[in-house]
């Protein structure tokens, strides 16, 4: 096995001032091969949770709370809203964007998989995405906002949920 001290410029940081994330790691595989969409064992969770943001997070006091999202608002009982945070940046300081959060969820379809749930089974149950370039009818980003739109307002009680542990 081997530890490894992290130094990623491709991360979401709140403070600009920062530039590394450093922490070290018991691993007996390279760090890049982690990806939060494939999770086996707690520790990889524990490890992908410090690395990568969700829109929201629960406070310890179990409330919502913004993360990349600013806010978020229900439209209808099916739809949601996220309004994506303009201060936020990769420690290179490039900006992250409402598309980013667009192709994260994006990429999460094409791959098929996640820990936690199927999310094309929340957003597009009919759909086979197969590239970044193919449809979900239940994901759009407009200017700065994200918009998911499930299928069933039975669906709609479990995506809060979801998004908080994808």
């Amino acid at each position: 096995a081997t530890f490894y001290t992290l130094k990623h410029n491709n991360y979401f940081f709140r403070e600009t001032n920062m530039k590394k994330l450093r922490s070290s790691w018991y691993s007996n595989k390279p760090i890049n091969t982690y990806d939060p969409a494939n999770i086996v064992f707690s520790a990889q969770a524990v490890l992908v949770n410090n690395l990568y943001s969700n829109l929201l997070e629960y406070s310890p006091e179990s409330t919502l709370v913004s993360s990349i999202a600013k806010s978020f608002k229900w439209i209808s009982n099916t739809e949601i809203n996220f309004e994506i945070r303009t201060d936020l940046k990769t420690a290179s300081g490039t900006q992250i964007t409402a598309e980013d959060v667009y192709l994260s969820f994006k990429r999460l379809l094409v791959k098929g998989t996640n820990t936690h749930g199927s999310l094309q089974y929340f957003l597009c149950p009919n759909s086979k995405i197969h590239s970044i370039s193919d449809k979900c009818e239940g994901l759009t980003w407009l200017e700065n906002n994200v918009i998911l739109k499930v299928h069933t307002e039975n669906k709609a009680k479990f995506l809060i949920p979801l998004l908080n542990e994808i």
